[in-house]
């Protein structure tokens, strides 16, 4: 929800990855920070973060069932069979972690 609030900007962190739905479906998302000042409070956010992407080269790929991929990106299941970048899987990690909305 970061990028609802204005004057808030995603910077990416790392490549691309992949979510592969082996029932259908494949989705690019880019992990990276969010950043920018709290209109009302006043406080400096520099947050985790994962945007969906247009188009692009995946430097990692994350595959599962539709299901399976839900379930990991909501924190309710293990992560399914990932391979690629270390860092590009990394930084979605640490946008999961921080929790998906």
């Amino acid at each position: 929800w970061w990028g609802t609030n204005p004057g808030f900007s995603f910077t990416p962190s790392a490549g691309i990855v992949q979510l592969v739905a082996t029932d259908g479906g494949a989705w690019l998302i880019a992990g990276g920070r969010w950043r920018g000042v709290g209109r009302e409070s006043g406080r400096q956010y520099d947050e985790p973060g994962a945007v969906l992407v247009e188009n692009g080269d995946p430097a990692a790929t994350i595959t599962g069932t539709a299901e399976e991929l839900y379930r990991w990106l909501w924190g309710r299941a293990d992560e399914p069979t990932a391979s690629g970048d270390a860092a590009s899987l990394d930084a979605l990690r640490l946008a999961r972690a921080q929790g998906m909305q």
